[in-house]
């Protein structure tokens, strides 16, 4: 079975999002589990299955080598870090 065709002249390219780009960054494998706090806070393990919640709590993603990131994502997650009493290194150990 053969994928679409492109017409002549007309390029492709592949890519990664963010998340998967960081999960490809970090050389991440299944079971291990990623935690980004920024603008938003995501946090997804690498999977070798793909994943479908109805909820809608758990989206199901792609990463760029051909398997999963079932991510949980919040808004403002930097926050966190401008907690009173919760410097970096505290952060690290509540992690």
């Amino acid at each position: 079975m053969r994928g679409p065709s492109l017409s002549r002249g007309i390029g492709s390219q592949g890519g990664a999002s963010d998340n998967a780009g960081a999960a490809l960054g970090v050389k991440a494998e299944i079971g291990d589990v990623i935690i980004s706090v920024g603008t938003s806070g995501t946090v997804f393990p690498v999977s070798p299955t793909p994943t479908s919640d109805p909820s809608g709590l758990v989206a199901g993603f792609a990463d760029a080598t051909g398997k999963y990131l079932p991510l949980v994502c919040t808004l403002n997650a930097s926050k966190v870090l401008t907690r009173p009493n919760i410097d970096l290194p505290e952060l690290s150990r509540l992690a």
